[in-house]
């Protein structure tokens, strides 16, 4: 194909293409893999269930060789990790995301298949920790976390999941061994995530990350910023969220990028392709290879997709973002202790000084409700309260800056200790723990 002149390499690059529906020409997507038209192509994938054992004893021997002292061996196996999949794909269609342009559809294996795997896996190199290679292991990941616990196995684990899922799930995982979690979060404001085609709602992002904290789990997620569709609302929204959970994992920013084949991308008007875009991060390739790459790397999105002041407002809330973080510390906290059914201790230390307080009888029955996340319904029905009553405690809480009502749901923000769910998990009825599904 390099080999080919110039003057002949359409011709070429066409015949393939018309060879078999496997083939396309990536200068011009001449498939869009949004869309369900890929039926042809994802009946020529195999079966993920087909795919062998990752096989590294070609990795681990060459660990051997190179490290020829017992201790130095030790040291870096200590930082290694196992790779293993359970899906290809994803299954959800923000539109941002480029994974669509990776992957055809969204293939997967079963959670025995994928635990009896992973199992095989760890004791042939002994080494008990996993990195899962998924973009999504919400189809398997609880059931995973089953077969490993009722074996009595605890694999450290890495996993990317999305957030719609309720507390016993988290809770499970963490108990399988699952250490680094990457979720979905992308927004804090509701009508953002609307607009981002996400899927998940803005409840569910706080509570995910609030029981994360709880378990133990670190959060590696992130905040897009500069979102073409974000308003100056959505950046009000974002901040008065984040000034609440300075005690939480901190997310990271990520300015919004522009990649190739996205539905971002796809909104792109032939008068902006041709006016050129702004390219981010540039990188390098051989020059025989120009031809065959349209676009190469992140470029930023058209400045006229932006309303007025909405960029600035970002760079302003990253800005105060930083700030807010120092000034807070590392060691900002808010702990919830249940000193006994009618009253919980609230310590609060997320703005530097302690503050206290006691949180007694109905409030304290409310308040504990809350951390699974809860509705006004479902708080008079469960505590058998009126609605002019709940409301009046949830207001209260809400004042006090320890309760937050998003998207109608109330969130206790104090974290429990870890051992509150583990035991909710196995001792309250499912339905007790579900509300963020909803």
């Amino acid at each position: 194909m390099l080999d080919t002149p110039a003057s002949a390499r359409d011709a070429l690059i066409e015949r393939i293409v018309a060879l078999n529906p496997g083939f396309y020409d990536t200068r011009h997507c001449g498939v869009n893999l949004y869309e369900p038209n890929t039926a042809q192509l994802l009946n020529m994938q195999m079966s993920v269930d087909t795919l062998p054992l990752p096989d590294f004893d070609e990795y681990y021997d060459s660990i051997q060789k190179i490290f020829t002292r017992d201790d130095s061996r030790a040291a870096f196996r200590a930082d290694a990790w196992l790779a293993m999949e359970g899906t290809r794909g994803c299954f959800a269609k923000c539109d941002f995301c480029d994974v669509h342009s990776s992957w055809s559809g969204f293939r997967k294996s079963s959670a025995e298949l994928i635990a009896d795997r992973t199992i095989a896996l760890a004791q042939r190199h002994r080494l008990a920790r996993v990195k899962f290679m998924d973009n999504v292991c919400d189809t398997w990941a609880e059931e995973y976390a089953d077969r490993l616990i009722a074996r009595k196995i605890r694999l450290t684990t890495f996993m990317e999941c999305r957030v719609h899922h309720p507390e016993r799930f988290w809770t499970k995982i963490s108990m399988a061994g699952v250490e680094m979690v990457q979720v979905g979060i992308e927004a804090l404001s509701p009508s953002l995530l609307m607009a981002m085609n996400k899927g998940t709602r803005a409840k569910q992002n706080l509570l995910v990350q609030k029981w994360l904290k709880e378990l133990g789990i670190d959060s590696l997620s992130n905040l897009i910023s500069h979102h073409p569709k974000s308003t100056l609302e959505h950046v009000k929204e974002t901040k008065s969220i984040l000034e609440l959970i300075p005690h939480f994992d901190r997310l990271d920013f990520s300015p919004l990028a522009l990649l190739f084949n996205t539905p971002l991308d796809r909104r792109l008007t032939e008068a902006e392709r041709r006016g050129g875009l702004e390219e981010r991060q540039p990188f390098s390739l051989p020059k025989v290879l120009d031809p065959f790459f349209v676009r190469k790397g992140e470029y930023e999105p058209p400045e006229q997709w932006f309303a007025e002041g909405v960029m600035a407002a970002w760079d302003d809330l990253k800005k105060w973002e930083e700030t807010f973080h120092k000034k807070c510390g590392d060691d900002a906290s808010m702990t919830a202790a249940r000193c006994n059914e009618e009253e919980v201790l609230i310590s609060d230390r997320r703005y530097g000084a302690l503050e206290e307080h006691v949180v007694e009888g109905d409030d304290a029955r409310v308040y504990w409700l809350c951390h699974h996340g809860a509705t006004l319904e479902s708080l008079c029905r469960t505590l058998d309260l009126q609605p002019d009553r709940a409301l009046a405690i949830a207001g209260s809480l809400i004042e006090r800056k320890i309760l937050v009502n998003l998207e109608d749901c109330y969130i206790a923000l104090a974290l429990r200790p870890r051992d509150e769910l583990l035991h909710d998990c196995f001792m309250l009825p499912e339905r007790a723990v579900n509300a963020a599904a909803a």
